[in-house]
């Protein structure tokens, strides 16, 4: 039945006549006509128009409600599209635009949720800046269809797994201490509302936003891998001269270690730094070989990786019990 009704209202004509030069923008049924070269107020009045119009699905008060904060969302929208991305208003043609624009201003009159607000009008900015329909502008329409679907203690766990799983960092990060000062930054402000809870994993995926299959690598595995240079033991001097590297590349290349003052270690974080710094060096293959291979000498245990920190980075705990 569902994909009955899908189907009939996907190909569903719907009539429009449109003056010379305009483009016609449809959403629930209901038309607006755009002149080309359109100006910030009246990109603004389009939005509201189209929301307005399609009010009838309130009823009551509701409908009040429903007008006060759709007035309100949009006005957050322009004016932080004003102020980071005025070509952005240039779309107010495209009808995708526009259904995306309504998404926002349908889910937050329903809502009212200040930080699914501002959540939604960040991702629809973005959807500004891609002009084409490109894999980001389809993943940023999804995400504001998406969005509203979450609990903040959801979009807060959602957000965290991400930030630890993919965002890297190359530059300002010399130690463990410099690491954890950048995870506190953007994670501890939302650890205290993280689950580990199955519901909310089980939810993550069923919105398309997870998956509910065992994770492959733990927390421990993923920062050991990327960043050997921090979580390292090092090696001895023996291992260092068993390796044959030449002492100009060793004064490039290889450093006391970072946590054992008496070994070594090769000076660098992870493997992209270390193929940006060779580059410097007049290595032959042999011997950039044999010096990658020093990169994975001493690499921490993981319940050594865990302590480390967790000791500068208590907050990490409920992650890792995870």
């Amino acid at each position: 039945m569902c994909l009955a009704i899908l189907g009939t209202r996907m190909f569903e004509k719907q009539s429009q006549s449109v003056e010379h030069s305009s483009t016609a923008i449809q959403a629930g049924g209901h038309v607006v006509v755009i002149n080309a070269g359109i100006s910030a107020g009246e990109a603004r009045q389009i939005s509201l128009d189209v929301f307005r119009a399609n009010l009838m699905e309130f009823r009551g008060e509701a409908i009040a409600i429903a007008k006060q904060r759709g007035e309100e969302i949009t006005e957050k929208f322009f004016e932080k599209l004003i102020r980071e991305n005025t070509a952005g208003l240039n779309q107010a043609r495209s009808p995708d635009f526009q259904d995306a624009m309504f998404a926002v201003q349908k889910e937050y009159s329903k809502a009212g949720d200040e930080e699914l607000g501002d959540l939604l009008v960040d991702l629809l900015v973005d959807r500004t800046k891609e002009e084409s329909r490109s894999i980001l502008q389809i993943v940023l329409n999804e995400s504001i269809n998406t969005a509203p679907k979450l609990t903040s203690a959801q979009t807060a766990t959602l957000s965290i797994i991400f930030f630890l799983r993919y965002v890297r960092w190359s530059n300002g990060v010399e130690n463990i201490k410099h690491l954890v000062e950048k995870i506190t930054g953007a994670v501890r402000p939302l650890a205290s509302t993280f689950s580990t809870s199955n519901s909310t994993f089980n939810h993550l995926a069923f919105t398309g936003c997870g998956s509910s299959l065992p994770m492959v690598q733990t927390l421990e595995n993923i920062f050991a891998q990327t960043y050997p240079g921090l979580f390292t033991l090092g090696f001895d001097k023996a291992t260092l001269d068993a390796a044959d590297i030449s002492a100009a590349a060793a004064s490039e290349m290889v450093m006391p270690c970072l946590n054992d003052p008496t070994r070594y270690q090769v000076a660098a974080l992870n493997k992209d730094v270390f193929e940006s710094k060779v580059l410097s060096c007049s290595l032959g293959e042999d011997e950039k070989g044999r010096l990658l291979a020093l990169c994975g000498e001493g690499v921490m245990p993981h319940d050594v990786v865990r302590a480390k920190l967790l000791e500068q980075a208590p907050f990490l705990d409920c992650v890792f019990a995870s």
